[in-house]
């Protein structure tokens, strides 16, 4: 989906949004959609919950500010859902538009949705946001999604909007995304620039990756971490001989080539999982 074709739905989704089930409903089936796909509307049409995370209306200035302003962002996202879930919790079941929230699920869902509100309410009265606040922030949303899909057992939409046409912005990263492209005709996101870890630029070829060496733990840095933790840090050190020590990081070493090697970045760079790599080396204290 094209950007401007994108903010064209978001700026859609926001306006049928507001209107009454029954209103959408009507307006949809006047569309060249119903009279083209009807299957598709009847399956689809108000199934899924709706989550849209909007930016425009809080645009940090400076670093400081960006916690606040995700929390006000995710807080106007997530409000329409959390004054359900707090109907449910005093034992109103109203359930929502049209779907029926069976009672026994409600019941199974207590907990997870207490526990939801409680982070609610630590987020809500987070006035003065600092960064130290933003892992409760960022939670709110995929637990908020969990719930509903325990509920509804629908997986949720969501919609992001909208980094673009903000004056105080200097760059925007997306990470842990598929390959993105820019389209320039009436869009504000036309200079996109995809830099991948597996292949560095679009157009470079595989022996020419400039990040290939820039991710994971090669088998030196594995080398180093063993050492380094083993020679000063592991408790067990004194008690063991010199020749024991060596053999013990040789097998280590060994150990993290069979189990966690494999990854491959740019056409031969072979490097391993760091988080498998530093987990071990926590949990060596208990060899």
């Amino acid at each position: 989906m094209s950007p401007r074709v994108g903010k064209t739905l978001a700026n859609f989704l926001d306006i049928v949004g507001d209107m009454p089930r029954s209103q959408r409903e009507k307006q949809f089936r006047q569309s060249a959609l119903y009279e083209l796909h009807p299957e598709f509307f009847e399956a689809n049409f108000a199934k899924c919950p709706v989550i849209m995370l909007d930016f425009k209306t809080s645009c940090p200035k400076t670093f400081d500010d960006v916690p606040s302003c995700l929390r006000k962002s995710v807080l106007a996202a997530t409000s329409k859902y959390t004054k359900l879930l707090r109907k449910l919790l005093n034992g109103v079941n109203s359930g929502y538009e049209h779907l029926e929230l069976d009672k026994d699920i409600i019941e199974e869902e207590q907990d997870e949705i207490r526990r939801f509100i409680n982070r609610v309410n630590y987020v809500e009265e987070s006035y003065s946001t600092k960064t130290t606040h933003l892992s409760a922030i960022s939670g709110v949303i995929p637990d908020l999604m969990e719930i509903l899909y325990g509920l509804f057992g629908r997986r949720s939409v969501l919609i992001v909007d909208d980094l673009k046409n903000n004056r105080y912005l200097k760059k925007g990263i997306l990470v842990g995304v598929f390959d993105v492209r820019g389209i320039g005709l009436g869009s504000g996101l036309n200079n996109v620039e995809s830099y991948m870890a597996h292949s560095g630029f679009v157009e470079a070829q595989p022996t020419e990756n400039p990040f290939q060496h820039a991710f994971g733990f090669t088998i030196n840095d594995v080398w180093g971490l063993i050492n380094d933790y083993v020679d000063n840090q592991w408790p067990h050190r004194p008690a063991i001989t010199s020749l024991e020590l060596r053999r013990f990081k040789r097998d280590l070493l060994v150990g993290c080539i069979q189990h966690f090697d494999g990854y491959r970045i740019g056409q031969a760079h072979h490097v391993f999982n760091p988080h498998a790599i530093l987990s071990l080396i926590r949990e060596l204290r208990l060899v």
